[in-house]
């Protein structure tokens, strides 16, 4: 293929998704095809690049290739609750169900939104029982070191 120029970051690409931000460059593909090389890319990438990706890159308006596109998050989600590609997992999973919900209400997208939700949901609860603990464990230890420090002068 030749090389086009990405519509939205201006990157110059070979193939149906850029590499760079992840947006859909050729639009006159099958979606199902730019999905699976937007799948391809981000198995590739790691880090920041790979949070980016999941939080900009490209999602199909079909619902079929749509739903794909939310089990493809969820891998991402399950590791590290505190994690930028955890975070640009849940976000792209929003938007999955966000388009999910505006598309209609066929059978297959009401039970893929409930089982999105769902994961969307415990990954919240999750990432709020961490910051709980860590806020607890970052006000008890210090409050343990002055209790200490005050027994031992008083004592």
């Amino acid at each position: 293929m030749d090389a086009v120029k990405c519509p939205s970051c201006g990157a110059t690409g070979s193939g149906l998704v850029c590499t760079y931000c992840g947006s859909r460059i050729r639009e006159s593909v099958d979606e199902t095809l730019a999905l699976a090389e937007f799948h391809q890319l981000l198995g590739s990438e790691s880090g920041e690049n790979l949070a980016k990706l999941l939080k900009h890159g490209y999602l199909p308006a079909a619902e079929g290739p749509l739903i794909e596109a939310g089990f493809k998050c969820l891998p991402y989600m399950g590791d590290d609750i505190h994690s930028d590609e955890g975070e640009g997992a849940a976000l792209r999973l929003e938007a999955v169900v966000s388009r999910l919900r505006v598309s209609g209400d066929t059978e297959q997208s009401v039970k893929a939104v409930a089982e999105f939700e769902s994961h969307l949901k415990r990954y919240r609860t999750d990432q709020k029982q961490s910051t709980r603990m860590g806020c607890a464990i970052l006000v008890v230890v210090p409050l343990l070191i002055l209790a200490v420090i005050l027994w031992w002068v008083f004592a």
